[in-house]
């Protein structure tokens, strides 16, 4: 059987911009993946996997300058002989971050860029468009901007793009991440279905994860290891810190001060201003609090207002009406956000803009 994989003697170190050299990232790594097969590759986090992702799809070290070595294989074709677009109809790469991947400035041409770039006909192209816009739910955001999607709307539209595609490999880098469980089930579903080859890379082991591949692999200091897959597990949990005990189960913090923040009534209206099919979102928040020393888990589908929410509680957004207190004083907008921490979604927007 013909491996749609084969990678042997690879090694990778990114270029350094400094005096100091940079250690290599890979040594030697080998790894064999035969045409059909689903490979799950864990890996802690900032260990490379997301830049053997790159390399796979021809982008690293072209646009990622380092030092690779060794051969890779695609089918049986090195790819040192390939060009990036020339892997469009073997390889599809669904990114970590969707943001780094959008080019078009709606749904609708972002799913059909890579097959306008393949020559493919119009009416395929435009069939396959249907399909995959449909099978993603993305039918009222056709015309949405990526800057106006959620995190798990853009992921669905790269998940789109790939079903579109219909590459004979494809290539996922923390693919189940920001999708709620409708959609993870819709993934998986495709990856137990179709005949593709799929490797998906993964800094965490998730229980969708448990009949869904043939073979799990781990990234271990530079190589890949593989074996029996609780023992890989139970290596993996040890890389990541999984098994150093948990602070929260032993430290009881009181806090010096017990403040309430609590919301009444609150609405706030959120418009597309380029998705012309899809309603205006409302959000209605009766009662909340949240009291000091409380560990608070806010759930709900994709889209569903958690984001908004959010902004609201940390003064980025202002609501319509409702009232938003703090021990029982009113806040507002930048009132708020000298009182209330936020993390958000995209770390993109929190650290440079």
């Amino acid at each position: 059987m013909i491996n749609a994989l084969s990678i042997e003697g690879f090694s990778f170190t990114y270029q350094s911009w400094t005096e100091k050299e940079n250690e290599p990232l890979f040594r030697a790594l080998s790894l064999a993946l035969p045409a059909g097969s689903k490979t799950l590759l864990l890996a802690p986090f900032n260990k490379g996997k997301t830049t053997l992702a790159k390399i796979i799809c021809g982008v690293c070290p072209k646009y990622f300058p380092g030092e690779l070595q060794g051969d890779i294989n695609l089918y049986g074709k090195s790819l040192s002989d390939l060009d990036p677009w020339d892997l469009l109809p073997v390889c599809t790469y669904v990114s970590q971050n969707p943001q780094e991947q959008f080019v078009a400035t709606s749904v609708e041409e972002e799913i059909a860029f890579p097959l306008e770039s393949m020559g493919m006909e119009r009416e395929t192209m435009h069939a396959r468009i249907e399909e995959a816009i449909t099978q993603w739910g993305l039918q009222d955001l056709r015309t949405s901007s990526e800057q106006e999607l959620s995190g798990g709307e853009r992921k669905r539209v790269l998940l789109a793009t790939m079903q579109a595609i219909d590459a004979s490999f494809w290539l996922l880098d923390e693919a189940f991440d920001d999708l709620d469980q409708h959609w993870r089930d819709q993934l998986k579903h495709l990856i137990a279905t179709k005949d593709k080859t799929v490797l998906v890379l993964a800094s965490r082991y998730l229980r969708e994860f448990d009949d869904l591949f043939d073979q799990v692999l781990l990234l271990d200091e530079g190589d890949i290891a593989s074996g029996d897959r609780s023992t890989l597990i139970s290596r993996f949990a040890h890389l990541c810190g999984d098994d150093l005990p948990s602070p929260l189960e032993t430290e009881h913090i009181q806090p010096s001060q017990k403040r309430i923040l609590s919301c009444k009534s609150l609405q706030a209206e959120r418009s597309r201003v380029s998705t012309t099919k899809s309603k205006q979102f409302t959000l209605e928040v009766p009662d909340f609090q949240l009291r000091s020393g409380e560990l608070v888990t806010l759930v709900g589908p994709n889209g569903s207002g958690k984001s908004s929410f959010s902004r609201l509680l940390c003064g980025l957004d202002t609501p319509i009406a409702g009232q938003i207190t703090i021990d029982g004083e009113p806040f507002r907008d930048k009132q708020l956000s000298k009182r209330v921490g936020y993390l958000f979604q995209s770390p993109d927007l929190q650290i440079f803009l």
